[in-house]
């Protein structure tokens, strides 16, 4: 390890071998894995889509409406935003009627073992914790089929 007294950084290496060198002015600029991955799948409706959309494609208006609560706005932001950053795939079908699909692209797909492990940690502390957060519906969750497979493959 070296100090930092000239101005330079403090070296570290992790265990895993992941060079963790730390700036010593502003220890909130070192590029951190879990900062990055919350500005992409942070924030309130995110990671709710991607859980719907584990199940497969829909369509706009059926997200809206498992999604409870979510916005006609804050839908499509957070779908072009999950689009911009790989992990959402957008698909126009054409025809008459404006039919347009999203699903989950292989980048996407890569956070499902994640949301594994978020969905069994909320389970086992959702009593503890007094149950608190977004009401769940049956509407408003998966499928019971995609509910079944997360949860076997949880445990």
């Amino acid at each position: 390890m070296r100090n930092g007294a000239e101005g330079g950084a403090v070296e570290r290496r992790h265990e895993s071998g992941y060079d963790t060198t730390l700036p010593t002015d502003n220890i909130y600029e070192v590029p951190c894995p879990i900062l990055r991955a919350l500005e992409i799948i942070g924030g309130k409706w995110k990671l709710p889509l991607l859980w719907h959309l584990a199940d497969g494609a829909a369509r706009f208006n059926a997200l809206q409406r498992t999604v409870t609560g979510i916005t006609h706005m804050m839908l499509s932001k957070c779908l072009k935003e999950l689009e911009r950053d790989g992990l959402v795939s957008r698909t126009d079908r054409g025809g008459k009627i404006r039919h347009v699909e999203y699903a989950l692209t292989e980048r996407g797909r890569l956070l499902l073992p994640a949301l594994r492990e978020l969905y069994r940690w909320g389970e086992a502390h959702a009593a503890r914790d007094g149950g608190r957060g977004m009401p769940v519906s049956v509407e408003a969750g998966p499928s019971a089929r995609a509910t079944a497979r997360f949860a076997a493959r949880s445990r």
